[in-house]
């Protein structure tokens, strides 16, 4: 029994691939967002959501928001998505704790509750979702 313990325990841990690619990825949108420069007001709404139904979706302005935040532009990004803050703290958490894992693949400080980070991601969501709601019956779009 401790054998198929230690077993299961092992295998619901990413690999280090997994983990390489998850760091990798989040750290080249950073990389992206923080160099590109993006427009403000774009000509042409990217998001399918409001293409189709003239609303915004949850996620509206997030990416310039974002941009924003890793330029140092707090209140642009305040304004074109008032989340933005937390969502660069989930991008970072990902991109920070999967460097983190790499360099120390054993260190006890990196062993996170699997229900904290359920709750951290499960929250988010739904806080997003309420957001959305809000954004999509008001009408507002940035």
């Amino acid at each position: 029994m401790t054998g198929s313990l230690a077993r299961s325990r092992t295998e619901s841990q990413p690999t280090r691939e997994a983990v390489l690619w998850r760091a990798g990825a989040t750290g080249s949108i950073l990389a992206f967002l923080a160099i590109l420069p993006l427009p403000l007001n774009p000509q042409v709404p990217l998001c399918g959501v409001f293409w189709l139904t003239g609303r915004p979706c949850p996620f509206c302005g997030l990416t310039r928001a974002l941009a924003c935040l890793l330029k140092g532009e707090m209140e642009v990004a305040l304004s074109l998505h008032p989340l933005s803050p937390l969502a660069l703290a989930a991008l970072l958490t990902i991109f920070i704790g999967g460097s983190l894992r790499l360099a120390w693949p054993h260190a006890p400080f990196l062993a996170v509750p699997k229900e904290a980070s359920r709750f951290f991601w499960v929250g988010s969501l739904l806080i997003f979702l309420v957001y959305g709601a809000w954004r999509f019956c008001l009408g507002e779009h940035t």
